[in-house]
């Protein structure tokens, strides 16, 4: 998705330097609204409302966030960050938690710190909101006093950045990790050892797949829980693993299946009945079909155009070499048309 970003010449209220920024979406009228100001530290949050996911996770021990006793503000809000002690000392301030949920009030639905300045956000706002003077104005004034006490908090010695990120980025790089090597391992079985009937072979690898998922999944619980990111990496994790490890089992099974497959082979001789041409975009493929003999009735495959040009439908004949293979799923040693 392409944005539109639009930042207002950092301005001045009240002695306080601030930015304005609205990145609009491409396709929509509507964008996100960012007010920030100056505050420097080693330590990075975002608070936001809490959710029933967030909730939820919390419930069966996958996240954990700061509490900080104030059940007003802890049943609120939910505050993602891996500077734990910093932000906890933060937050100890009930000056700080009054204005943090002051800006949730004012409709921005995250408020945060990156280590150089102070912000609050609202997701789809509206073109005019970034000229809402009002607007603009109340979120620079409560963010001041914010920005202030982490200098404060700052001084204190708290210089406390614990990165959970390499948890997040591992949980992340294996979900998307077996579902590049599914795709890699299901081009190249397919084309080395291609099952004659792929869509039964897929189905019955599912039962393996099933059990890897969930194995991964538990697993995945275990390595990324205990922190107020974790439901977010977890999720992602299996997302993108709900269709690689499937694509992954389907892959391996497919070389176990035709490597060093010790079956004799058997030659098929088919009348070729139909041929005809596929385009999509600039590409042109070419197709022959044939009746297979053991009742899987007209069956379609992609050919050269040098054989596609020499088939004559009706008197060429395509002969398909396969073996059973070691878990039982036929596959395809060699085609020839003659």
């Amino acid at each position: 998705m392409g944005f539109f970003g639009w930042v207002k010449p950092s301005l001045v209220l009240d002695g306080v330097a601030y930015e304005v920024n609205f990145t609009k979406r491409k396709k929509n009228r509507s964008g996100t609204l960012r007010v920030s100001i100056r505050g420097k530290s080693r330590a990075e949050f975002e608070v936001v409302r809490e959710s029933t996911l967030s909730a939820f996770a919390k419930s069966v021990g996958l996240s954990q966030e700061i509490q900080t006793g104030d059940p007003n503000f802890d049943n609120d809000c939910y505050i993602r960050t891996d500077s734990v002690r910093f932000t906890g000392a933060l937050l100890q301030n009930i000056a700080v938690r009054e204005q943090l949920q002051n800006l949730l009030r004012l409709g921005f639905d995250l408020v945060g710190h990156d280590g150089e300045r102070v912000f609050a956000s609202k997701s789809n706002a509206a073109p005019q909101d970034r000229e809402n003077e009002q607007l603009v104005h109340s979120a620079v004034r409560t963010l001041h006093p914010i920005s202030q006490q982490i200098q404060n908090t700052r001084a204190l010695g708290e210089d406390h950045t614990i990165s959970g990120s390499t948890k997040g980025t591992i949980a992340y790089s294996t979900g998307i990790g077996s579902l590049v090597c599914g795709v890699i391992l299901l081009i190249a079985g397919d084309s080395m050892y291609e099952p004659l009937q792929s869509w039964p072979f897929f189905l019955a690898s599912l039962n393996y797949s099933v059990a890897i998922f969930l194995i991964y999944a538990f697993a995945m619980y275990l390595f990324v829980k205990g922190r107020s990111r974790s439901h977010q990496q977890f999720l992602t994790a299996l997302f993108t693993s709900l269709v690689g490890i499937p694509l992954l089992t389907f892959g391996v099974m497919i070389f176990i299946n035709g490597r060093n497959d010790p079956g004799v082979s058997t030659a098929h001789d088919l009348l070729i009945t139909d041929k005809y041409t596929s385009r999509k975009k600039n590409t042109t493929k070419y197709h022959v079909k044939y009746m297979w003999e053991s009742g899987l009735g007209s069956v379609s495959r992609n050919v050269t155009s040098a054989d596609y040009s020499r088939v004559d439908v009706g008197q060429s004949r395509i002969e398909i070499t396969t073996k059973p293979g070691n878990l039982g799923y036929e596959w395809v040693v060699s085609i020839t048309i003659r």
